[in-house]
Parts: C-alpha cells; sequence; structure tokens
C-alpha cells in the first residue's frame, strides 16, 4: 500500500485506518487478503489494484477497483465499490460481492446478500446471483448468472428491506470472544465474459 502523501509502497503488516485514498496492490502469485475491523475480508486476486477511501459522510467504506478482480464478504451494509456503471453499495448483510475490471469494462457479481446500483434517480437492487457488467461508452447490463430458481429480480426503486433472505450459505457468525479466521471464500460458477 501506499501511505498517504508518500510515493513509496510498503507491504501491509499492521493495522491501518483509512483516512485518506490508501492505494493497495496485490503483488505475486498470492494476492492479498485484506481483514476488517468488523470482521469483513477483502481479497485481492494476484496483480489486483484497488483505492480505498471513506464516504464523504464516513458511513461506509468505498473501495475502486482499479484493475484486477477482487471479493468482498461483507459482514455489515457499509461498503461499497465505485464502478465505471454506477457507485454500488451493499444494501442486504452478510454479502459476497466480486468485481473485475479488464481494459476499461467492469463487471460485477451478487454472490450472496445484495447490492444497489445508484443511477440517477432510480436506483437498481441486485440480488444474489444477479450481475451487472459494464462496457466502456455502453449501457450496463444487469442478468441472472446462476440457477437461483425464481429468485427475485433486480428492480429500481426498491429498498434492500423488501428483498428477501440470501438462499446462499451464509458466512458464519464469530462466538464472542473468538478470534477465528476469516471465513474462506467459495467457488462460484464462472462468469459471464466481458465484451
Amino acid at each position: 500500500m501506499q501511505r498517504p502523501g508518500s510515493s513509496e509502497w510498503v507491504t501491509v503488516d499492521t493495522e491501518i485506518v483509512v483516512e485518506e485514498t490508501v492505494p493497495v496492490t496485490a503483488e505475486g502469485d498470492d494476492g492479498a487478503r485484506l481483514c476488517l475491523a468488523d470482521g469483513s475480508v477483502l481479497e485481492l486476486a494476484p496483480d489486483a489494484a484497488v483505492a480505498m477511501r471513506s464516504a464523504e459522510d464516513r458511513s461506509r467504506l468505498l473501495i475502486e477497483l482499479q484493475e484486477g478482480r477482487v471479493r468482498l464478504l461483507a459482514r455489515q451494509t457499509s461498503y461499497g465499490f465505485t464502478t465505471s456503471a454506477c457507485p454500488v453499495r451493499v444494501s442486504d448483510a452478510p454479502a459476497r460481492i466480486q468485481v473485475e475490471k479488464r481494459q476499461g469494462a467492469t463487471h460485477l457479481m451478487v454472490e450472496q446478500g445484495s447490492g444497489v446500483c445508484a443511477t440517477g434517480s432510480e436506483p437498481t437492487l441486485l440480488p444474489t446471483c444477479w450481475e451487472l457488467v459494464a462496457a466502456p461508452g455502453a449501457e450496463p447490463e444487469v442478468a441472472q448468472y446462476c440457477g437461483q430458481a425464481e429468485g427475485p429480480r433486480p428492480t429500481r426503486n426498491a429498498t434492500p428491506t423488501s428483498m428477501p433472505p440470501a438462499t446462499a450459505s451464509p458466512i458464519p457468525e464469530p462466538s464472542p470472544g473468538a478470534t477465528s479466521p476469516p471465513p474462506e471464500a467459495t467457488g462460484t460458477p464462472e462468469p459471464t465474459p466481458i465484451p
């Protein structure tokens, strides 16, 4: 990561507080895994690059994917992604959301929980098993990517509370006082290729 005001990249081996924009890259073949204070986890694939910052009202941590692929395992709704299509915020937790950016195109998959794509006055709710694909200069496309039978469809102007609970296996809650490691990510169906 780069600390604010520095041009030097340093290895993260301690706790950090995100007060300004913090760039993070995952070098090498293993990627990176950031454990967040509430037990949420941000996984970066090898060579992924993000910039993290607090929202203006400090209500959520915003993650801007600059290149590569990340997966957020969110225990709370206090997270969001900055994408080329729209800002996306976690609206139902626990949530598992994967975002990939290649050659300017953005691909977001809701593996568990739900997210809201805020586009103007008509936000779109993306439930479990739905994806958003946004190629440069094109309207974002929303589609179901896995075989959830008769699941809810993305809706405009819907509130997150109108969604039924996610049907994917939940992220287990830690027992009080436990210091167990965060849950491992699980495999998902192959995403739709980015055009």
